[in-house]
């Protein structure tokens, strides 16, 4: 994830072949919208 922080300017949040979320890497880390996101994120962070 940190890696992705530092070189990506957007991201794209997959589940099960689906996008859920794609948006600006800093906002995507920062406030996730979509609870699938949110809970990845948290096990990762």
């Amino acid at each position: 994830m940190g890696f992705a922080r530092e070189v990506a300017s957007r991201v794209v949040f997959m589940d099960e072949g689906n996008v859920l979320e794609e948006r600006p890497t800093r906002e995507l880390f920062a406030a996730p919208e979509h609870p699938r996101t949110r809970a990845f994120l948290e096990s990762m962070l």
